[in-house]
């Protein structure tokens, strides 16, 4: 079995933080949607220096800002090749503060805030979601990358229809 890239993770995005924090935060992204989820690559520059830094690439590691604005509870998925470290993120890259969001992870949905982070194994049913009016961005780095360079895409969606955050102990 292959060791987990996890650790290596953390410590990528603890230099993207870094180096986000240091510029006062990040030039305007450009959002696209990805299942419901929105999504925003991060400057070249900042990807790049960090990557090198792990003597990394871009095709080894992705590194994005996703968020989500609106009810996803039905996109709950898990990645068959895929790990990932989410940190919440908000004002410090020039983003609201989360405010009405929720992670799933394995069985359960969990209340979030600015700072939290979740480390995702492969096959680790997880999602994200927000109460009306909630606002949820994260920064999410990947490896293997989520979309490959043939354009196929590691999002599996469970059998199950809906996890309702009602249906949990929050």
């Amino acid at each position: 079995m292959k060791p987990s890239a996890l650790p290596q993770l953390n410590r990528i995005a603890e230099a993207v933080l870094e180096r986000v924090r240091l510029a006062g935060g990040v030039a305007p992204m450009m959002f696209t949607n990805f299942h419901g989820f929105l999504k925003s690559g991060l400057p070249n520059d900042v990807v790049g220096d960090v990557l090198r830094q792990f003597g990394l690439t871009p095709e080894m590691v992705q590194i994005e800002v996703a968020g989500v604005l609106t009810d996803l509870t039905h996109e709950i998925h898990t990645h068959q090749r895929t790990e990932a470290h989410v940190t919440c993120i908000g004002e410090d890259f020039g983003l609201p503060n989360p405010r009405g969001g929720y992670a799933f992870l394995r069985d359960r949905w969990v209340p979030v805030k600015l700072g939290d982070v979740f480390q995702i194994a492969v096959n680790v049913a997880h999602g994200f979601t927000v109460d009306p009016g909630g606002i949820l961005y994260f920064l999410s780095v990947q490896s293997q990358p989520l979309v490959s360079p043939d354009g196929q895409e590691d999002y599996v969606a469970q059998p199950f229809t809906r996890w309702l955050k009602e249906d949990f102990t929050l």
